[in-house]
């Protein structure tokens, strides 16, 4: 046969498994402790200010500027939501007050 009209042959997939390390002990600070936590909040601080700063410059200095100012927002604000989502589900509790938590 020519090799027309026959199905193509079955790929193989790779599937690696992958997933974030367990939530540190106390919570709040993300699977990778609050140390990492704060410096992702001081870099993003720093991308608003570098941000501002390239803000004054030529066309693509600027464009450039706004990008961080975007991507330094999104950043805090996405940690700051996921602060309240944790503090919201805290303090709504798990189960009845006679079980313990299982978090």
């Amino acid at each position: 046969m020519d090799g027309v009209g026959t199905p193509p042959a079955p790929s193989r997939a790779i599937v690696v498994d992958m997933a974030l390390p367990p939530p540190a002990p106390g919570g709040r600070h993300g699977p990778f402790g609050a140390k990492a936590f704060k410096g992702a909040l001081v870099a993003c601080a720093a991308l608003i200010l570098g941000g501002f700063a390239m803000l004054g410059g030529g066309d693509a200095v600027a464009s450039v500027g706004a990008a961080f100012l975007v991507l330094g927002t999104l950043g805090l604000a996405t940690g700051g939501l996921g602060l309240l989502a944790e503090r919201l589900i805290e303090r709504r509790g798990s189960g009845p007050p006679d079980s313990p938590k299982t978090h």
